[in-house]
């Protein structure tokens, strides 16, 4: 768990999530101080956070122990899954390997917390295999397959690959040149290549 965690935490996604978060955070607290203290100025306030300082910030938190043992606490609760790929293709991996998907919105906002309802992990492991971490409510029916391994079919497989290109912020990566997917996600989804 401590490993997925660090693989997670590293990517460039990780620091423009927690910048994005930082950022509205700050405002928000900008502007209830400016309210409570200031009420002519509510609203006029701007919180600034300097994106240089975001590395500083993200080497802070992969060198946060208790932190990454937190999060890996949250991950350990869920069920652990390793997929195996018979299909005739192979898993993607890309420059983020550890992809999640919220499955849930509470009050419209998706979930995607690690202890959030509904969450999901996929960490390809090589062409074949791929560990899946699913949480308990929102994926009860694989309460089975916890701490075992299971075929997936096609589908499942397809549906990974397509979040793994989805999840990338510059490579993808398949051990043959098998990239029509990914293709066919870049023109459904060009932001994203």
């Amino acid at each position: 768990a401590p490993f997925v965690i660090i693989q997670w935490m590293r990517t460039k996604t990780f620091r423009d999530v927690g910048y994005e978060l930082m950022t509205r955070c700050g405002q928000k607290l900008t502007d209830n101080l400016a309210e409570v203290n200031t009420p002519d100025m509510a609203g006029k306030v701007k919180f600034r956070l300097d994106k240089e300082a975001m590395p500083g910030v993200h080497a802070e938190h992969l060198l946060d122990a208790p932190k990454v043992a937190r999060m890996a606490g949250d991950l350990e609760r869920h069920l652990w899954v390793i997929g195996i790929n018979e299909t005739a293709n192979l898993f993607y991996t890309s420059d983020h390997p550890v992809v999640r998907r919220g499955n849930q919105k509470v009050n419209g906002e998706l979930q995607i917390g690690p202890r959030d309802p509904g969450i999901e992990y996929a960490f390809p492991l090589d062409s074949r295999h791929i560990l899946l971490i699913l949480e308990r409510t929102h994926f009860a029916e694989w309460k089975k397959y916890d701490n075992k391994a299971v075929r997936l079919t096609s589908e499942q497989v397809r549906d990974y690959n397509e979040l793994q290109v989805l999840r990338s912020n510059q490579r993808t990566y398949c051990a043959n040149d098998d990239f029509d997917l990914a293709r066919a996600v870049c023109a459904a989804h060009p932001e994203v290549c």
